[in-house]
């Protein structure tokens, strides 16, 4: 993570930045997953004022990734924490590699399916069939009421 980049700042030690490795040589370029990061905002007013607050966290969203994000990477990331030309090329790679997925944002809201991997491991039952097919109910069942939540036919 970046924040490793925030940790290495004091060491003695010299160290570099490198992106995740690409799955196998047929890969076209680099992919980072972003995470699930979200931000939110309890409202309390009425909802005659949900509007006009939603759209001023939207200003202020948008603000700060105009604002704040590029001084992170320009002036912390690059300047502040590495301490060579190669690991600022990694970070632009890594960058330009930076991505999420449907699974990763609503995992938890579907019954933890982007986390499927950590009981198989954990209790070292590779059965991803069975383990789904245990799961599938609750899974579609929290699917489609995520989908009746944002108005989506199915």
């Amino acid at each position: 993570t970046m924040q490793a980049l925030v940790d290495l700042r004091g060491e003695t030690r010299d160290f570099g930045v490198i992106p995740m490795p690409k799955y196998d040589e047929n890969d076209t370029s680099y992919h980072a997953w972003t995470g699930p990061y979200t931000f939110s905002v309890p409202i309390t007013q009425g909802q005659d004022r949900v509007d006009m607050i939603t759209a001023v966290l939207e200003c202020m969203g948008s603000e700060g990734r105009r604002l704040c994000v590029p001084a992170y990477y320009e002036i912390a990331l690059k300047d502040k924490y590495t301490r060579d030309d190669t690991s600022v090329k990694m970070l632009d790679i890594i960058h330009d590699g930076a991505t999420t997925d449907f699974i990763s944002v609503y995992s938890n809201t579907i019954g933890d399916i982007g986390s499927f991997m950590i009981p198989l491991i954990r209790y070292q039952e590779p059965d991803f069939v069975s383990w789904y097919a245990a799961r599938k109910s609750l899974v579609e069942a929290k699917l489609g009421d995520l989908f009746e939540a944002y108005g989506v036919r199915q």
